[in-house]
């Protein structure tokens, strides 16, 4: 009867079946950025919107040397290109050609001279990597079945992603692409749906994980290999590590104050006492759709907006008419 029309799930038909009133809805982001204030300082976190306009800015990732901001920039968040900014200028830079893109979870080298990010290319996702400073893109591997499309780079040359049914996570080394899996105990426990954050040294990471009444955030320390539990009373998103690995950023979902709009500190010893930070102007695109800066001063995040209108139609159904 109709279709390509920007329309919400909400809609009313009139008694006499001539006319239909529904909602058009666009959703669109943007990146702002939260500069938190230092310990023992009574000031509020300082929030500032850093791009504007109604198409999509996603998943914001910081360079290793903080200077670098790389992130997925189209009109929607199915059309997609990568885009990096000064994060002194905010000027844009476009890194990725490829046909039909859209691109998911760029994530930088250790070294800050490579991104890689998943791509779709006719249904199938695709893990691709290119360099920061623009040029061919080249595919890591193809037909990569059940995952979120969330990757994260080891602060080594192995990415990690995640095993089909999100319930583990494989490590890729990038030169001769053999992958194991990080998680060692028996894979039912639970999923883990979203991108792991590594601490400085590397040899820890945070991971949002799903294990019945255990869900919550954790921290899997890899030498030796351990499990623990820091927080399953209140669901959390982690975002990333202070410098010194004593503290997880983290995003606070179904609070008071939002979906997703409010950014706390766990530390990561016991008690694991929990800081909230900031309170977002809107809800966060999604769960991953944010980065601490090396320094652990400044958090970028995508804030998801929505413009809404009520429409009519008029002698929609070609049986009435």
């Amino acid at each position: 009867m109709a279709d390509g029309l920007p329309a919400g799930d909400v809609f009313s038909i009139s008694a006499d079946g001539s006319r239909l009133a529904y909602a058009r809805e666009e959703h669109y982001s943007n990146l702002w950025r939260v500069l938190i204030p230092g310990d023992g300082k009574k000031a509020k976190a300082e929030i500032t919107r850093i791009t504007s306009g109604t198409s999509f800015y996603g998943q914001p990732s910081f360079s290793p040397d903080g200077q670098w901001l790389c992130y997925d920039h189209g009109p929607n968040q199915f059309e997609t290109h990568l885009f990096k900014m000064s994060v002194a200028d905010g000027k844009p830079i476009q890194l990725t050609f490829l046909a039909h893109e859209s691109i998911d979870s760029p994530a930088w080298s250790p070294d800050g001279q490579s991104i890689a990010f998943f791509n779709e290319q006719d249904g199938k996702d695709q893990l691709w990597m290119v360099s920061a400073n623009a040029g061919t893109a080249h595919l890591l591997k193809n037909n990569i079945t059940g995952t979120n499309k969330i990757l994260a780079w080891w602060p080594s040359p192995d990415i990690v992603y995640e095993q089909d049914g999100l319930r583990n996570l494989l490590r890729l080394d990038t030169a001769n692409h053999p992958e194991t899996p990080i998680i060692q105990q028996n894979q039912s426990l639970g999923w883990v749906p979203e991108k792991p954050r590594f601490s400085p040294d590397g040899k820890k990471l945070a991971i949002s994980w799903n294990r019945g009444e255990e869900a919550g955030l954790w921290v899997i320390s890899l030498e030796p290999y351990s499990e623990t539990p820091l927080r399953t009373d209140i669901n959390v998103h982690p975002l990333g590590w202070s410098p010194d690995g004593k503290y997880i950023y983290a995003l606070s979902m179904f609070t008071t104050a939002g979906v997703g709009r409010e950014i706390i500190r766990v530390q990561v010893a016991a008690p694991h006492t929990m800081t909230p930070i900031a309170v977002l102007p809107g809800d966060v695109f999604d769960a991953n759709a944010g980065s601490v800066s090396p320094d652990g001063r400044a958090v970028f995040v995508s804030i998801d907006e929505l413009r809404s209108e009520i429409w009519t139609m008029e002698n929609f159904d070609p049986a009435v008419r």
